[in-house]
């Protein structure tokens, strides 16, 4: 049956503000892998992962200011749902972000984001628990595939400049990171629809920070006076990949399916593996390069088998 065009126009802003998140999120890992290779000395995690959501969590909050619509709307929000904000806050912003930028110490820019692609594989079983959506054979098959991506690639391939070691676990962290991420996109569908996403996902960044902050004191990197490289890395991972892309990622559910939202993070795997090789010198075996095709297949299974709400 033929979508309306107020539907279709729907349909258009859910996958703009998707795919405008995950050409974002595609230059992250590669900016990550570059900060801690040039100065390991500066990458703690934690800290990183610290002032990044902190600086999107004032972005976002100075953008509700302006914004007469949303200020009512802010706090009365924080008094009711305080403690799904809190989830939120500690599945995908917490979780995910310390787990993404910690696997960038341990792993290759291209493999971190071929693991955090798993994200929809998650999402769409997340979905089916969570939110009952009905499963067909489109996304069984593309899960499958996606699966048989993850698997592969877990037998090696993708080296960078900074490779000096196994890179297992850093492997197994953006699995992690994948899994959290995909949880948090079903979680935040009904608040989202309740309050809007830039009211999530300011308070869920504001309950991150102090989550974050805990352990980065501890491990000493609020203490260190960072370089201008790691300062202009972290304003870009904070303003653009925080500040901008998370609100656009959960304004985008308001228009699509869980299922159909969590395979555009496949997009942005293609922009991470080739800034990758572009400026941090990956290289891909064929092992690994089965593996990619494998997964962008599975984006466009699941995507085929995920409908627009």
């Amino acid at each position: 049956m033929e979508l309306c065009p107020g539907r279709k126009f729907d349909l258009f802003k859910g996958i703009l503000l998707a795919a405008s998140s995950v050409a974002v999120w595609g230059s992250q890992s590669a900016v990550g892998r570059f900060l801690y290779g040039e100065a390991p000395e500066e990458f703690d995690a934690f800290s990183i992962a610290f002032y990044r959501f902190l600086l999107g969590d004032v972005t976002v909050f100075l953008f509700l200011l302006l914004l007469p619509q949303e200020r009512p709307k802010l706090f009365s929000s924080l008094k009711s749902s305080w403690k799904t904000f809190l989830l939120l806050g500690f599945v995908g912003i917490a979780m995910e972000g310390s787990l993404q930028t910690l696997s960038l110490k341990y792993t290759s820019s291209g493999r971190s984001a071929l693991f955090g692609a798993g994200a929809p594989l998650f999402t769409v079983l997340f979905a089916r628990l969570l939110l009952k959506e009905p499963f067909n054979s489109w996304n069984t098959t593309g899960i499958l595939l996606g699966l048989a991506g993850v698997v592969l690639i877990l037998g090696g391939g993708g080296m960078d400049v900074y490779s000096t070691h196994t890179m297992l676990a850093g492997d197994l962290l953006a699995l992690g990171s994948g899994l959290s991420w995909g949880l948090y996109t079903v979680l935040a569908v009904e608040p989202t629809k309740k309050y809007g996403p830039l009211v999530c996902t300011c308070w869920a960044m504001l309950f991150a920070a102090p989550l974050l902050g805990i352990p980065a004191a501890f491990s000493g990197g609020l203490c260190r006076l960072p370089s201008p490289r790691t300062v202009l890395c972290v304003l870009y991972l904070g303003i653009a990949a925080s500040g901008f892309a998370i609100p656009a990622w959960a304004g985008a559910s308001k228009y699509l399916s869980a299922g159909a939202l969590g395979a555009f993070g496949y997009l942005s795997l293609a922009l991470a593996i080739l800034f990758s090789i572009l400026f941090l010198g990956e290289s891909f075996t064929l092992r690994f390069l089965a593996a990619f095709l494998l997964i962008l297949m599975s984006l466009l299974l699941v995507l085929k088998g995920s409908k627009g709400k």
